[in-house]
């Protein structure tokens, strides 16, 4: 398995990383592992999101741009993750006026955890993770 770029990968090689990964997570989590992002964000392409839907219940990408073209479902009906970093957290005031919000955030530090948990007070969120709130998305 690689961390592969689905927008230059063939159809089968795709297939073989998006089994595989899964596999290999639940093996170690002994759960299972319901959500897949896409590994270098976007763009992806409608194969790669017609075959990562085949494999996982929940595909997501991530949405690098301003909060003010912010969609929760891109083009391929993929989820869409805000990506929200030190130097945009200014964005969370904008997201705030978003009905359907989803904020990632990679947090190896102190500091970036911090900024997660503001931009969340500021949200005042009511789903907290992606399963629930796609749970909910799915019952109504």
């Amino acid at each position: 398995m690689t961390h592969i770029d689905m927008t230059r990968t063939d159809k089968d090689t795709m297939l073989e990383e998006l089994v595989r990964s899964k596999e290999v997570l639940e093996d170690i989590i002994h759960d299972t592992v319901v959500s897949f992002a896409y590994p270098y964000g976007p763009p992806h392409s409608d194969e790669a999101a017609r075959l990562a839907r085949s494999v996982y219940p929940i595909v997501r990408g991530t949405y690098l741009s301003s909060a003010r073209h912010y969609e929760l479902f891109d083009e391929h009906g993929c989820v869409m993750a805000f990506n929200l970093r030190l130097g945009n957290i200014y964005e969370a005031l904008r997201l705030r006026e978003i009905d359907g919000v989803i904020l990632f955030t990679h947090a190896p530090s102190l500091t970036k955890l911090n900024l997660l948990l503001k931009a969340l007070s500021i949200l005042k969120p009511k789903y907290v993770t992606l399963r629930e709130f796609m749970d909910n998305l799915r019952r109504n």
